[in-house]
């Protein structure tokens, strides 16, 4: 078998698909040719164990030529985040997740989470069942798509040996206000901002670190911050990093993807001058189609009289059988969405921070809404899907990004 040919007709077959695609999956963006080129560079493949802490005398010869990558990342995320300390060796936002629980939180100690049912990210009760670490929901209006402040405040002076809350939003309509959060003493805020870090940089939301000394702010940073798949760890405590930075490496990690870490640092520069202007459209953009979405007699999830989102998400809100029926048209078409069935809403999580970077205009946002529209009904108009899409894929041309390639 010519296994070589095969690689090629699945990467053929990907890129089919990957040109063809209407892209509105919250989760996943566009990655530029800038941003990329330090995935392919000659940092591929080094080690560097511990960061601030090193014992260099440990370290493989040549490490000192990779330390100035995570200085660089520090730099920039002091900038664009006010953030002191700066940590990019973890490897994807629940990876950075599970290091850091693993690396702070004592087995006795009871942690608050946002859990599944409000709409936060399933892995984390997993890991935290693993570790048989004890955890409690953190109190929510279902109604308001908002944190209860009210009870989770009476929750932390209230019960017993809390060590953290934990945000893992993975759906996010509101961002928490953590002015609004009482900690007792001892106690602290772990707040994975993966689908939101680009905005935060961006000025659209608050930033986290601004309101807590307690505070690490951490995620993902390939949604709307369009970098590279790497977990990125923020905060100006002293005494967290000096609890996570040798534990990260090399006690659980060795090899820490310095390429990633060199694709993030382009990712970070290409926010610093260009990304304010495409954070803001994303959101702008997220408000139009929701807008346009509930004009054609779609229910749309509206926190507020003023906004239905203050992200980069919508929730279209239909019946299981109109969601199923709709998530399986939009396979069959290759329009990228999320499903949901859950107590936070039955219906499609769309996201408008890849459509924003193709420079999808106005217009074309209305033929999107239009496009959802169509996969919704029960008798498909084929010809007219055909048409959309075609038109929509046919217009992806990305915005936002710079272009001085000089690593490949």
């Amino acid at each position: 078998m010519n296994y070589l040919q095969e690689l090629k007709n699945i990467y053929q077959d990907y890129c089919k698909f990957d040109k063809e695609r209407i892209p509105l999956c919250a989760a996943e963006t566009y990655m530029s040719t800038f941003t990329k080129q330090g995935l392919m560079s000659a940092f591929e493949g080094k080690y560097i164990q511990g960061y601030k802490d090193r014992i260099i005398e440990k370290d493989n010869i040549g490490s000192n030529k990779i330390y100035p990558l995570l200085e660089l990342v520090e730099k920039l995320c002091k900038e664009l985040y006010n953030a002191d300390y700066a940590d990019c060796r973890t490897l994807s936002g629940m990876n950075c997740m599970a290091i850091l629980i693993m690396a702070l939180i004592d087995k006795e100690s009871t942690v608050i989470i946002s859990t599944k049912e409000m709409g936060g990210h399933p892995s984390l009760a997993n890991i935290l069942d693993n570790l048989g670490i004890r955890y409690i929901p953190m109190p929510y209006d279902f109604s308001s798509y908002q944190i209860s402040y009210e009870k989770l405040n009476q929750l932390l002076k209230q019960e017993k040996n809390i060590s953290y809350i934990i945000f893992c939003q993975s759906d996010i309509l509101v961002p928490p206000n953590i002015a609004r959060i009482q900690l007792q003493e001892n106690q602290g805020i772990i707040y994975d901002a993966s689908q939101t870090l680009g905005l935060i940089a961006g000025d659209m939301l608050a930033n986290p670190i601004d309101y807590s000394n307690n505070l690490l702010l951490i995620g993902g940073t390939h949604k709307t911050l369009p970098g590279p798949t790497c977990g990125l760890i923020m905060t100006n405590n002293l005494l967290y990093r000096q609890k996570i930075d040798y534990i990260i490496s090399p006690t659980l990690l060795r090899n820490i993807q310095p390429n990633n870490i060199a694709a993030l640092c382009l990712a970070l520069i290409e926010q610093k001058e260009c990304g304010k202007e495409y954070q803001q459209m994303i959101v702008k953009n997220a408000n139009i189609l929701g807008q346009m979405l509930e004009n054609l007699g779609i229910t749309v999830v509206k926190p507020s009289n003023d906004f239905y989102t203050k992200t980069h998400q919508l929730f279209l809100q239909f019946d299981e059988q109109t969601t199923n029926r709709l998530y399986k048209n939009a396979l069959y078409y290759n329009v990228t969405l999320n499903k949901r069935v859950s107590r936070l809403y039955t219906g499609i999580r769309l996201g408008t921070q890849e459509i924003t970077r193709y420079g999808y205009t106005k217009e074309m946002l209305g033929d999107v809404a239009e496009l959802i529209f169509l996969l919704s009904q029960t008798n498909i108009n084929d010809s007219a899907i055909q048409d959309i899409c075609k038109f929509l894929a046919s217009h992806k041309k990305p915005l936002y990004v710079l272009d001085d390639i000089f690593m490949v």
